[in-house]
């Protein structure tokens, strides 16, 4: 390991090659969370300071520092694979193999979220009366899409005239980069209507959840719109536990782990979940990650053309409709006992209506 004790620091110039690497603010924003961690973690020395010492050691002991500050081993990873990038763009290479050996690294600690049940879903939506909201966590259940892919949208990447509406994921707004479709029921189409002229959004150009009365633009000012993204998401994920603590307290549940960050066990990834599950269940596990937008799945079952798809997704619709299914299922008992009752022989169907005038003079 050469160390130099002569280079510069230049955070900026890192950023900028994360940015390039991503063009995700998020992973800019996780490396200034990493090193501010770190800087803590060295004082009192500095972050130029941390250039002249051994990396593993380091790196080794500032993972000892997070176990015992009560970081998630996730977070963990997180910090030490941004440190990590930081000692390579400062000129000292960190050889993997050595790294395995000199730093002791936590084991993936599994997030114990809670299953969704129809029941609560039902619940959920029926008290929850903030139409952006209802309409977000219905789409996801629908579309499986990203709560981030979703409020990138404009009016202009829903078609609510097909049948089976849709909306178009522009490659902008997706995780991998790829465009792609995703059917939602009528049902959630109501739910986004509502929203939609609650808001008085009309134009195709309109952004569905975010602020339209300053320019966004997610091509030639993309940080700035991924920061307008995502304090879009804190505000409904603050909107989101409100509704459970005040409305369904029974749902508002925190799960016990280690970690600074506290977690619950029904959150807004719950509904990506159960609609996956259902999905799943009927179209098999490669469409509900091609749906999803999983990368290893959409090329090969987007092959299907739009109307296979929509097909497809007309099977399961049902299962995910919450509140139309009983309207459903009532219907359906009523077109049985009409069929059974045209069945019956004059005679019988005669007898039944003589039993039925009894009953009501009694």
């Amino acid at each position: 390991m050469t160390q130099l004790t002569t280079t510069r620091l230049d955070l900026e110039g890192l950023k900028r090659r994360v940015w390039r690497i991503s063009h995700s603010w998020n992973s800019v924003k996780s490396l200034n969370i990493a090193l501010k961690a770190f800087q803590r973690y060295l004082s009192p020395k500095t972050l130029e300071d941390a250039l002249s010492l051994d990396p593993y050691e380091t790196i080794d002991g500032f993972v000892g520092w997070l176990d015992e500050a009560g970081y998630r081993s996730s977070t963990q990873r997180s910090f030490v694979y941004f440190i990590k990038k930081f000692y390579t763009y400062h000129g000292i290479h960190v050889d993997r193999e050595r790294f395995k050996d000199k730093v002791c690294l936590p084991k993936a600690q599994v997030f114990q979220d809670g299953a969704l049940t129809t029941e609560d879903a039902r619940r959920i939506v029926l008290e929850c009366h903030h139409t952006a909201l209802r309409a977000l966590i219905t789409l996801i259940k629908d579309t499986l899409a990203r709560p981030e892919e979703l409020i990138s949208l404009k009016l202009e990447h829903i078609n609510l005239a097909s049948d089976p509406p849709y909306l178009s994921i522009p490659a902008y707004a997706s995780k991998n980069d790829l465009p792609r479709e995703a059917f939602f029921t009528n049902e959630t189409k109501e739910f986004l209507i509502a929203h939609l002229k609650r808001r008085k959004i009309t134009q195709p150009n309109q952004y569905i959840f975010l602020t339209n009365k300053r320019p966004l633009d997610p091509i030639g000012n993309e940080a700035e719109f991924q920061r307008a993204v995502e304090d879009k998401i804190k505000n409904l994920r603050v909107v989101w536990y409100y509704l459970l603590k005040t409305r369904l307290p029974d749902l508002y549940q925190k799960v016990e782990q280690r970690g600074v960050r506290t977690r619950y066990r029904i959150h807004l990834y719950t509904w990506k979940k159960y609609g996956f599950t259902k999905i799943a269940d009927t179209l098999g596990e490669l469409a509900a990650h091609a749906i999803a937008g999983h990368k290893a799945y959409l090329i090969t079952y987007y092959k299907k053309t739009r109307e296979e798809r929509a097909q497809d997704f007309k099977k399961v619709a049902p299962k995910l409709q919450l509140l139309q299914r009983e309207e459903q299922e009532e219907e359906k008992m009523k077109k049985e006992l009409i069929a059974a009752v045209e069945a019956l022989p004059k005679e019988g169907l005669a007898e039944i209506l003589k039993v039925a005038k009894s009953l009501l003079k009694g």
